[in-house]
């Protein structure tokens, strides 16, 4: 098991809604989202330039819906969806995506592996992703190039 699963608040929180009724899933959902960080937009009454649509992101997972009950139901299924595309992702991927998107010092041999992995597998990434792991595997090999051309 990956010990960082372990840590996932995701499947905790799912866990949770399906105990609470409708008021304790939305109270459950606004705790998330001030603990754990995201985004909670309720509709603002009549404010013409407000979409009049719930919003919530939490845990990477983001939903919208006309009312409570409907972007909690929304927000539930992409967590679910969310969930089973981790399921399906293969070992390494997730650490692959922090050393493309993350600022952080890591290796070129890392970083060819993390680029590597992610095109391989480029059915679990997002466009950006792809993209990203494109141009910098291009990146390290024009460095490459120029180093041994020196």
């Amino acid at each position: 098991m990956n010990p960082a699963a372990l840590h996932d608040p995701l499947p905790a929180t799912l866990i949770c809604l399906e105990t609470l009724g409708p008021a304790g899933q939305a109270d459950l959902l606004y705790l998330q989202v001030a603990t754990h960080g995201g985004h909670w937009k309720a509709p603002q009454g009549k404010d013409p330039w407000d979409d009049q649509l719930f919003d919530i992101k939490v845990h990477g997972v983001s939903a919208t819906g006309s009312d409570m009950d409907e972007v909690i139901r929304n927000w539930t299924r992409m967590a679910y969806g969310e969930l089973q595309a981790r399921a399906e992702r293969p070992d390494g991927f997730d650490r692959a995506v922090a050393i493309i998107t993350t600022p952080a010092p890591t290796t070129i041999p890392e970083a060819r592996a993390a680029c590597a992995l992610v095109i391989q597998h480029h059915t679990h990434a997002s466009a950006p992703l792809l993209r990203r792991a494109r141009a910098l595997s291009e990146a390290l090999d024009r460095a490459e190039a120029g180093g041994a051309a020196a």
